[in-house]
């Protein structure tokens, strides 16, 4: 299921730079990031993206990071892009841990790079692992609701805000996230909205 248009959320559009317009690329590169026109009016200066890390992975127990980001009784899910494993696939925004890294660390890191999207982790979750032998471990995340996570399209095809019931009934979900709703329903974690309370 395609969650519906409502529960979408579309990028805003960059705004004109007050600047002269300058034709020269590398002029405008020294501009940094755009101020982006937020719904509602007002705008933010998104922050930078950390550079990716390119370190050979090992192809059978890798640790990964989850972020579960409430609003309200929305999640904030992403569906994959077309570049990475998994592709079009629906989950929770996350990725790998470095060596070294914390998982808190991680987090916070991939929520940059994925959707230039400050969160402070709160607490983990749950632990689970997937039939492909990556160790997860799912943190609850705070993001600020004056900021908005704007997809990098290299890894993230669409954002969307989903509640329970559409998380329920969705098709082409990762395989881990059924795994995670079952975990929340049978009480094996707990969450700051209670299972069958939400719209």
């Amino acid at each position: 299921m395609t969650p519906p248009a409502e529960d979408r959320y579309v990028a805003p559009s960059p705004l004109p730079n007050d600047d002269a317009a300058s034709d020269d690329a590398a002029s405008d590169a020294k501009k940094g990031p755009p101020n982006l026109q937020l719904p509602g009016g007002g705008d933010r200066l998104l922050p930078d993206r950390p550079a990716k890390v390119s370190n050979p992975k090992p192809a059978f127990g890798r640790k990964g990071v989850v972020a579960v980001i409430l609003r309200d009784d929305q999640f904030l899910v992403i569906r994959r892009s077309q570049e990475v494993t998994a592709p079009g696939k629906l989950c929770f925004p996350g990725g790998g841990i470095e060596p070294g890294e914390s998982e808190e660390a991680a987090l916070v890191r991939e929520m940059l790079e994925e959707l230039a999207l400050p969160v402070v982790p709160q607490q983990r979750l749950w632990r689970s692992t997937t039939p492909w032998g990556t160790r997860l471990a799912w943190w609850l995340a705070d993001a600020s609701a004056d900021d908005h996570p704007v997809a990098d399209p290299s890894e993230v095809a669409e954002v969307f805000w989903m509640r329970q019931r559409q998380l329920v009934v969705a098709e082409n979900l990762l395989p881990s996230v059924p795994q995670f709703l079952h975990a929340w329903r049978t009480g094996k974690l707990s969450l700051p909205i209670d299972w069958g309370t939400t719209g």
